[in-house]
């Protein structure tokens, strides 16, 4: 008779001890499969938001450590240098960076051209009108193709986007939001007016034009915000649902009236402000030997489209050791970390529970298999004696063991996933600080930013049964199952025969 067919008729024929493991093991991999399932749920829904946040960084002051460094030095002095181009372009040549881009911010006004305005969240993004006109906000582009679009913040409609020529030469054009264009009955191709008007306040505090011109931008494209609603379920409102709903609000009417143009043409702008405020004020700037083009370049803050997520770390490790005692890296994917503590929670709780899981099941199911061996210690010896070899022997009891512990395993897989499911739920609910609040992360002008919340993260937190999922929990449960008849194997192998049969 084969070793195989022996085991199996061994299994069914021992029915009381193969039910009492097949339990022993259904409890064990119910533990094993929950911890495990949330592990792999935290895996996956850090790759899925990191994914959704995309791979952007910039570098800026570490103004933590500034202050940190303050308080135990009080004299510390900390002169901001910028970021030099030089120190950009060296950082722009690293494998890990798709392109790079940076942002002038200028701002227009007019009296003729109007604002989008939202009635429904009651916020206009600019500047309520005055004298002078409505306030415009512009917001400079390095990259032609648009980092905004190319990051899926907003969509080109119509039109196109700007040319190397574009930006090179500082043409007077500008990208403008649909609902702008309607606003102002205007289309690709026609042109708007602008006023850039510089103003001061005189000894009463009334505000006086220092200087102005006009400046006049053709519209060569159009586009629509990218703006996605919470996925709230609407039969269960949050204490901040209002909140959250203004604020995608805002950030969709920031967008509609936000004004794209080419950085030197926003850097033009800019050094006219400087140099015809310097005509009023030249005490403001005596103490610098900076042109105005070159101050203004000095607060430039870059941002480096990567090759992806995972190029995060590896671009951080290789800029760190180019920057100043008192800059950092700021990714995108460093929002993720300041707002998943409840799957971070999750995540080391399972570890923990997973390994100290393997652990007692291996030392349990062994001493179990210890206990029902010792009472078949004859039937062994009997085998031996026959002339069975040892490696046959521990064969059979192995394959025992396998049997019924697939069976316990295919039965915990489904059970451990559904308590893994029903659970790690109820903790991130319980864990939840703030479920609709929005985190503004990143800079105004085009640094790393986005809406995301503890909410997007729930909603990217799935417990379910995948391939890969099914692979490895096997993978584990065999495992653990072969290595607990290691001790058994030394209790088969110090078996004597001859003393067992007299």
């Amino acid at each position: 008779m084969n070793h195989f067919k022996r085991a199996w008729l061994s299994v069914i024929r021992r029915k009381g001890k193969s039910l009492i493991l097949l339990v022993v093991v259904f409890i064990l991999g119910n533990v094993i499969a929950g911890a495990f399932s949330i592990q792999q749920a935290s895996v996956n829904v850090e790759k899925t938001i990191k994914k959704q946040l995309g791979a952007v960084a910039t570098i800026e002051v570490d103004y933590e450590k500034l202050q940190e460094e303050s308080i135990k030095n009080p004299e510390l002095v900390f002169e901001y240098d910028g970021i030099s181009e030089a120190l950009i372009a060296e950082v722009a040549k690293l494998e890990q960076v798709r392109y790079y881009d940076y942002s002038i911010p200028t701002s227009f006004r007019s009296k003729t051209v109007k604002l989008v305005s939202e009635e429904e969240s009651g916020v206009v993004i600019g500047g309520s009108g005055s004298e002078y006109g409505e306030y415009f906000n512009a917001t400079g582009v390095e990259y032609p193709p648009v980092t905004d679009i190319d990051q899926g913040k907003i969509e080109l409609v119509s039109g196109r986007v700007f040319t190397p020529e574009d930006i090179t030469s500082g043409k007077l054009v500008m990208l403008v939001s649909e609902k702008f264009a309607s606003t102002n009955g205007v289309s690709v191709g026609d042109s708007l007016v602008f006023q850039n008007i510089i103003t001061d306040y005189n000894t009463e505090g009334k505000e006086t034009v220092i200087a102005q011109r006009d400046v006049s931008l053709e519209i060569i494209g159009t586009f629509k915000p990218l703006i996605v609603e919470n996925s709230t379920d609407p039969s269960k409102p949050t204490p901040r649902s209002d909140a959250k709903s203004q604020e995608l609000s805002w950030r969709e009417n920031e967008l509609n009236n936000r004004l794209y143009i080419p950085n030197k043409v926003a850097i033009q702008e800019a050094v006219y402000n400087q140099e015809e405020l310097a005509k009023v004020h030249p005490e403001y700037f005596e103490d610098t030997t900076l042109t105005a083009e070159q101050m203004i370049m000095r607060y430039i803050q870059p941002t480096f489209v990567l090759n992806d997520p995972e190029s995060v770390e590896p671009f951080r490790d290789a800029v760190n050791p180019m920057l100043g005692e008192y800059y950092k890296v700021v990714t995108s994917s460093d929002a993720y970390d300041s707002i998943a503590g409840p799957v971070k929670s999750l995540d080391t709780m399972s570890k923990i529970t997973l390994y100290v899981a393997i652990g007692a099941a291996i030392l349990i199911l062994s001493l179990v298999i210890v206990l029902f061996l010792r009472d078949r210690k004859h039937e062994l010896g009997i085998y031996l004696s026959l002339g069975d070899r040892r490696n046959g022997v521990l064969s059979q009891i192995v394959m025992e063991v396998v049997m019924v512990a697939f069976v316990g395993l295919s039965l915990s897989l489904v059970t451990g996933n559904m308590i893994a499911n029903s659970l790690s739920t109820s903790m991130m609910e319980n864990n939840m600080t703030d479920p609709n609040g929005p985190i503004m992360y990143g800079n105004y002008y085009g640094g790393p930013q986005t809406d995301l919340t503890e909410e997007d993260v729930r909603d990217a937190y799935k417990v379910e049964l995948t391939p890969q999922y099914i692979g490895l929990f096997y993978l584990i449960g065999l495992g653990v199952t072969i290595g607990s008849t290691i001790v058994p194997i030394v209790y088969i192998t110090r078996l004597n025969p001859k003393k067992i049969m007299m």
